[in-house]
């Protein structure tokens, strides 16, 4: 293909996109419950937006720089804040370096959507990168991280909706966390399958079967072979062989929404003779659950209240704080020749979960936000405690946020946070983690 044919198709796109009306990207139906197909008299213009025959597709997403100090331990990586990383006073020598400032543009996102009808049935795709990959520090340049890739298809009436693809599990309800400049979400993105039905205009119910990850904190008595597992890891010893099920019953009307979910698992760790040093073959299941309830109520228009609570055993992966970096549904425990004293033994770990949060807009340019959530570990009843292995199991952790977010012009917001987080883990001997960090962030969203 020549330079001028190139161009030529340029500005044949640019042209398309100025020319045809532009549309306002709908509320996909995997966060918001429903779907609504663009109307082509939408006031949003945009040339990222246009129409090609009968499918309408935009490009989207935002550009963000986050500056950032933290006051306490050194925490590695640029994107966010993970509570459970946490480095512990005593144990890790991170803690003690005080006083770090970064910056980054790893929470930049890019997207596509599209939207299709044909005839009674209405299609739609969604795909979105962050740039949360592999980066360098010589170049500061970062490698695209796939967030989001799913298509739906739908009735003319909207209430039958199939989703396949990788979205928010349908465990979660992201609109219930508050929000803050912290780049790691409230919740997790999985690949599933998702039916939703609409049993009336404000209230739907969905299922959804989810990838699974057995993800459980192994002790095998010894330093190299004990600490946080899930199936991805070479030394895991966890099994996958049922996905999980999620059921999400949702009710929104104009002053808020309330959300019940429910999860069941199973899960299985298989322990081989001779590996990572097993004495014996181990193979043992356990049923894991978990509820959760999640709201926002908009009463006072300015005002926007938001809380969720989960709780159950074998459901770390679904808690914001055990799901990310070191996660948590389970205890494993097995007898190596360096630790004979060990019994062979598995079962899940009890966990609660309970966040909240107000936000204010104190005028159509100004609003801030002040969240905070708590996560409760409880000990497994039959650990076998080992100072030098069990020193790094979670007990609790806590994060809270305060900030103020300004939108100079369209699309241009500013803001300030003040972010501070606290772990505590270790069995018998508790462990401290805490930080402090102040953002500053610019974020344009095209």
């Amino acid at each position: 293909m020549s330079i001028r044919l190139i161009k030529k198709y340029l500005l044949l796109c640019l042209i398309v996109g100025i020319a045809t009306p532009a549309f306002s990207v709908p509320e996909s139906s995997f966060s918001k419950g429903t779907y609504k197909v663009p109307k082509s008299d939408d006031i949003n213009k945009s040339v990222l937006a246009s129409k090609i025959g009968d499918m309408y597709l935009q490009l989207g997403g935002r550009v963000k720089l986050d500056a950032f100090y933290d006051v306490n331990g050194r925490q590695f990586g640029t994107y966010g804040v993970d509570v459970a990383a946490l480095p512990l006073d005593g144990i890790d020598f991170n803690a003690q370096r005080r006083g770090n400032f970064n910056a980054t543009l790893t929470g930049t996102r890019l997207n596509i959507d599209a939207y299709k009808v044909l005839g009674k049935t209405k299609s739609h795709v969604f795909v979105e990168f962050d740039f949360n990959g592999n980066s360098s520090t010589t170049t500061n340049s970062y490698s695209p991280r796939l967030r989001f890739a799913f298509g739906e298809v739908m009735d003319e009436t909207e209430r039958h909706i199939l989703l396949v693809g990788q979205g928010w599990t349908n465990f979660g309800n992201i609109e219930a966390a508050p929000r803050t400049l912290n780049n790691v979400p409230a919740s997790f993105r999985v690949a599933q399958i998702r039916y939703t039905h609409m049993i009336m205009p404000r209230l739907s119910v969905a299922a959804a079967l989810e990838k699974p990850s057995v993800q459980y904190f192994q002790n095998t008595g010894v330093v190299g072979t004990s600490g946080y597992q899930d199936n991805d890891s070479t030394s895991s010893n966890s099994k996958s062989s049922t996905p999980d099920l999620t059921m999400q019953i949702r009710f929104k009307n104009d002053v808020g929404q309330l959300s019940l979910a429910g999860v069941a698992r199973k899960l299985q760790v298989k322990a081989v003779k001779g590996f990572n040093g097993a004495l014996d073959n181990f193979n043992q299941s356990k049923l894991g659950w978990g509820v959760g309830i999640a709201g926002v109520l908009e009463v006072l228009k300015p005002v926007r209240l938001m809380g969720q609570i989960i709780g159950g055993k074998g459901t770390g992966r679904y808690i914001d704080d055990l799901g990310n970096q070191n996660p948590l549904d389970s205890y494993f425990q097995y007898r190596t020749a360096d630790n004979l004293g060990l019994t062979n033994h598995y079962e899940n770990v009890k966990a609660m979960y309970y966040n909240a949060g107000i936000m204010v807009n104190w005028t159509k340019c100004l609003n801030s936000t002040m969240g905070g959530a708590y996560t409760k570990v409880f000990t497994p009843e039959k650990m076998t405690a080992i100072p030098a292995t069990t020193r790094i199991f979670h007990k609790s952790m806590q994060r809270y946020h305060v900030n103020l977010i300004y939108t100079i012009f369209p699309n241009n917001e500013v803001g300030f946070e003040v972010e501070h987080f606290k772990r505590k883990a270790g069995v018998p001997v508790e462990f401290n983690g805490r930080d402090t960090r102040f953002v500053v962030s610019y974020i344009y969203n095209f």
